[in-house]
């Protein structure tokens, strides 16, 4: 079992402030609402979270403090196929993604069973695991009759051709 909790905004503060990283009441409300998210928010999101916590979070300085926080390796830009870059704070767990094609519904799904799997492939074919990546896509087949959405298409198009 994994600790799935994230770590404590005073945690991650003390962790940024000794990479070198200023903090400033903006960086403090972003880092607050990142620590607080229970899904993955775009920049948008993460900014209305913060500015509720502090009104004056500007776009900008969003913008700026996640490059940061991903320059440092303690946030993860992810895309699940709705053209907006989505932000994980670093777990210190493994784990996939499975994006729900007509909600936009992102589920975690731990890799524990997938590892070992993995492993042995790359083993058959003469390679050694170091990392990978995989995103899943798919729709819940007692909820959504209808076609999926194309996951390679940005949704502004989709509305456009309507």
């Amino acid at each position: 079992m994994h600790d799935d909790s994230p770590p404590s905004t005073d945690a991650l503060q003390k962790e940024l402030r000794e990479k070198g990283v200023r903090m400033s009441p903006a960086r403090a409300a972003i880092l607050k609402a990142l620590t607080e998210a229970s899904d993955h928010p775009d920049a948008y999101e993460l900014r209305t979270r913060a500015r509720a916590i502090l009104p004056s979070v500007s776009s900008a300085a969003v913008y700026r403090f996640t490059r940061a926080l991903e320059d440092v390796g303690v946030l993860v830009r992810r895309e699940f196929g709705d053209g907006r870059g989505r932000f994980e704070l670093v777990c210190g767990h493994e784990h996939i993604h499975l994006t729900d094609m007509n909600t936009e519904q992102v589920v975690e799904i731990e890799t524990d069973e997938l590892e070992p799997l993995l492993d042995e492939v790359a083993h058959r074919l003469g390679f050694k695991l170091l990392n990978y990546r995989v995103q899943l896509f798919g729709i819940r087949e007692e909820a959504h009759p209808q076609e999926p959405r194309d996951p390679t298409r940005p949704r502004a198009l989709e509305k456009q051709s309507l």
